[in-house]
């Protein structure tokens, strides 16, 4: 029972992260496995990086592929891995995110037990830049978010499957290769996937965590106008063109769990922060430079309210540019031109982005805050 594993590994603009992905995979305990590495037109050094480490790859995988791209986007990516896939079983390994030693291991014996076209595990949400595998028991596990079930799922993933912890899945490769690979027009091709599948197929569960799933500001489905752009893809797919011939009943479930989600989006529930931030000292320290303010979800929404009289030049956002709240958003990249500035960090990620800025040559306390 030694079958062959396809690990898939999409990598974009994950520099900060893919040294740990990678040497989690070299420290694998189950060793028949083919590495596929796509970097799908990265902007950052991810490229360097990747490089730098195939020879230790090579040390513990006999079949490694790197692939250099341009940018075609995450859907034609996976699928381009999947057609070079040779493995009995085929998984995707964010380039942001880490597995457990022996992951594969339990996965691959659990599939060769069982009759599961797929199978997910437990695992742990980290909310930070840098995880540090001993601590995984400070995140969130993946359980506390849904309470998870196996078998014939289908109805239940109809008003639950935006939580399915998607990169903890290994698939059968010949069933993704049936159901016709990974939708290209769909941006939440994890949650096209598990409806696609579930509709035919049964799948497995490992109640155990073995999988660690990085959240950061870089994350596409923190981004509140591609979650809504994403739903009202899977809407036209599944509700305006019934794709998987849905009862009168299934299509009102699974309807109403979209719009659910979509109104979450337009209409999220306040969220209480303290700020520990004196702004008259602030005001000290911002003096006579341009004041931005780094941050434009929940955490910057409820500063601004609390203290409007407080003025911003612009604010920096690593997932969106052009207008919010009548200032103007610009991307991290533009402060390389900037000097006389104060960056106020508004931002659940500080720990993260107090590094960039400090990589930019922005001191802390004296620059940003």
């Amino acid at each position: 029972m030694n079958p062959l594993v396809s690990v898939l590994i999409p990598s974009y603009n994950h520099s900060d992260y893919i040294v740990e992905t990678l040497q989690s995979l070299c420290e694998q305990t189950y060793k028949n496995i083919e590495v596929i590495i796509i970097d799908d037109g990265s902007k950052d050094n991810s490229v360097e990086i990747i490089k730098n480490f195939m020879p230790k790859l090579a040390e513990s995988i006999e079949s490694v592929k790197f692939i250099q791209q341009s940018n075609v986007g995450i859907c034609k990516t996976m699928n381009i891995g999947l057609q070079l896939s040779k493995g009995k079983y085929f998984c995707i390994l964010p380039s942001d995110d880490l597995m457990y030693k022996n992951y594969l291991e339990k996965q691959v014996y659990f599939l060769e037990k069982n009759a599961y076209a797929c199978s997910y595990t437990n695992g742990m949400h980290i909310n930070t830049a840098f995880i540090d595998k001993k601590e995984y028991n400070k995140g969130l596990l993946f359980s506390e978010v849904i309470p998870f079930n196996q078998g014939n799922i289908n109805s239940f993933l109809l008003y639950n499957v935006f939580d399915l912890p998607s990169p903890s899945f290994v698939y059968k490769t010949s069933v993704l290769r049936d159901i016709g690979g990974f939708d290209e027009d769909i941006k939440f091709e994890d949650v096209d996937l598990m409806l696609r599948i579930s509709r035919t197929y049964e799948i497995g569960f490992i109640d155990e965590p073995l999988i660690l799933h990085r959240i950061h500001s870089g994350n596409s489905g923190r981004n509140k106008d591609i979650i809504i752009g994403g739903i009202a893809d899977l809407y036209k797919k599944f509700i305006v063109n019934n794709h998987l011939s849905l009862s009168e009943k299934e299509l009102e479930t699974l309807a109403t769990y979209f719009e659910k989600k979509r109104l979450e989006q337009l209409n999220p529930k306040p969220k209480k922060y303290w700020f520990d931030i004196e702004i008259e000292s602030l005001k000290v320290l911002a003096k006579n430079k341009k004041l931005v303010g780094w941050g434009t979800g929940d955490f910057a929404e409820s500063f601004i309210f609390k203290y409007p009289d407080l003025t911003f030049d612009y604010f920096i956002d690593s997932n969106r540019v052009g207008q919010w709240n009548s200032f103007e958003v610009k991307s991290p990249g533009y402060l390389k031109e900037e000097s006389n500035v104060f960056i106020l960090i508004l931002s659940s990620f500080n720990e993260e982005i107090g590094k960039e800025l400090e990589a930019l040559g922005f001191k802390k306390g004296l620059d940003f805050q």
